[in-house]
């Protein structure tokens, strides 16, 4: 990590540890009831030693202790604010309204939103659903058209495990896809080299007509970590071994009306969209894959008729996704757009990364029906 980082960290976690400590004093003098008014200094040194200790984890904020931490902090800073103005009139009207001061003291409110919002996010991370958009075409189609079925961001073993695993699997399969479409981070760098044969392995029962093809995301190589418990080989090998096939800067035909060009995600050298449409026949459907929501217009200019990512995990924890799209970190953060020619859908992923809750946008798999327009 670089000295920057470190230092910017090091502040951060000091900042809420002196939050922490102004927060739990209160609220100790507030439960004690002057109890041990005799032992006050002992109890700052403990409660100091407790508010470091919480800083302390926060020092990596990917992690569910930091992220519980960082909520109460926030919402005890809403508090805070709240109390600004009651304070004011207080002070005019020489009256303190006694309900709200007992409120702001003890200290729970922040502490119960937290417990409620984390409880929600527990739950909605793992209450999947399907979501369904139906795609027009001028370009010819077989009668019927296509059905896709579009996966992502699972990073196998943060909070789905086997059992969830084989019932969305079921669940998908009872789509009767023509083709199914792994965009990218199915696994990461928290996956044991067990959970990613146990991932793929169910993954490649998806049934389809086609088969299930796949495209890298940034962290399925585990290129954040320096030690991984599996290496690029055994990805690979549990990719072949379970019928999976894999699209780097490739296009594959699927039939005389359907071209799949997969991409090499944003992260790392790759060819331009243009590069990859070269030579491709603009009468087909050009469907493309890449992890990342981003380069938009390139991909219209290249002829691309639908773009399919992840990647964002639509926020994931509020207000993240609010600021995706206003910070440049994709082109679109969540859903269906259209730029030109160019149609194009992000999936919130079935899942999500760092932590085991969801408070922003909620887990799914995508089916997509590509018809002809009528």
């Amino acid at each position: 990590m670089p000295v920057v980082s470190i230092i910017i960290s090091i502040v951060c976690a000091l900042l809420i540890g002196s939050f922490l400590y102004l927060f739990l004093m209160r609220a100790f003098l507030f439960w004690s009831a002057g109890r041990f008014a005799h032992r006050l200094n002992y109890v700052r040194v403990v409660i100091a030693a407790v508010s470091l200790c919480l800083a302390a984890c926060c020092l990596n904020l990917f992690n569910i202790t930091a992220l519980i931490l960082l909520h109460i902090v926030v919402f005890a800073l809403a508090v805070e604010l709240i109390n600004l103005p009651i304070r004011a009139v207080a002070h005019k009207t020489k009256r303190t309204p006694e309900a709200w001061n007992k409120i702001y003291k003890c200290g729970l409110v922040p502490v119960l939103i937290t417990a409620l919002l984390i409880s929600y996010g527990y739950w909605n991370i793992r209450n999947v659903k399907e979501t369904y958009y139906t795609v027009y075409t001028e370009k010819t189609l077989p009668a019927g058209g296509y059905r896709i079925l579009l996966i992502a961001d699972l990073h196998y073993g943060n909070a789905v495990h086997l059992e969830e695993l084989q019932e969305y699997c079921s669940r998908m399969s009872e789509e009767n896809a023509d083709l199914v479409v792994l965009c990218g981070d199915l696994v990461d760098e928290s996956t044991t080299r067990a959970e990613l044969e146990e991932a793929f392995q169910q993954l490649g029962t998806i049934k389809s007509k086609y088969g299930v093809f796949y495209v890298f995301g940034n962290h399925d190589k585990a290129n954040y970590r320096n030690t991984s418990d599996y290496t690029e080989e055994d990805l690979r090998s549990a990719l072949r071994e379970n019928g999976i096939t894999v699209l780097e800067d490739t296009a594959y035909e699927i039939d005389p009306n359907l071209t799949l060009i997969g991409r090499k995600d944003r992260s790392e050298l790759r060819e331009s969209a243009d590069a990859l449409a070269d030579g491709l026949d603009q009468e087909k459907f050009l469907l493309m894959l890449d992890h990342q929501p981003q380069e938009y217009v390139e991909a219209e200019a290249a002829g691309i008729d639908l773009l399919l990512s992840g990647h964002t995990h639509a926020g994931q924890i509020w207000p993240a996704g609010l600021l995706i799209e206003p910070l440049g970190f994709a082109d679109s953060c969540y859903g269906y757009t259209q730029i030109g020619s160019l149609q194009t859908i992000v999936t919130s992923g079935i899942s999500a990364w760092g932590y085991p809750v969801r408070t922003e946008g909620r887990s799914e798999f995508v089916v997509i029906d590509l018809l002809e327009q009528p």
